[in-house]
């Protein structure tokens, strides 16, 4: 899709698959502080005001959170990289709600033995909103 001049300059079109995708370049210019937290054994960019869907915390909604495992952390001065933490760097956030992700359908089949076996799975997460970052020593 080509960029027309009705459409602003901040977002770009990038052509991935089937679809086309819209990107918002104008967030990633303005947005200079941000970090790379690990919860639950993934990895999440996070800047202050998202909203991070990461695996089940047993916190109540409400609830502070603070993640100390922040592997990287990008302010205006500067870049901190943790090997492999940073040290003293900590983000802040609240837990928004809990719940559960749509079903995710795991069939198992082996042909001409009239085994057939289907199964659901929904995994459990809790949304964060992200309130702090705070950069190490």
């Amino acid at each position: 899709m080509p960029v027309t001049e009705s459409q602003p300059l901040g977002i770009w079109y990038c052509l991935g698959g089937h679809k086309a995708h819209k990107i918002n370049v104008s967030k990633w210019e303005e947005s200079q502080v941000y970090a790379v937290i690990m919860s639950g054994g993934k990895q999440y960019r996070v800047e202050q005001g998202d909203v991070v869907r990461v695996e089940k915390l047993d916190l109540e909604s409400g609830s502070p959170v603070e993640f100390k495992d922040v592997l990287l952390v990008k302010t205006d001065e500067r870049t901190y990289i943790g090997r492999p933490l940073v040290e003293g760097a900590l983000v802040r956030g609240v837990v928004q709600e809990s719940g559960k992700g749509d079903t995710v359908l795991v069939l198992k089949y082996k042909r001409k033995k009239q085994y057939r076996r289907t199964r659901g799975h929904r995994q459990a997460y809790s949304d964060v909103i992200i309130e702090e970052i705070r950069p190490g020593a």
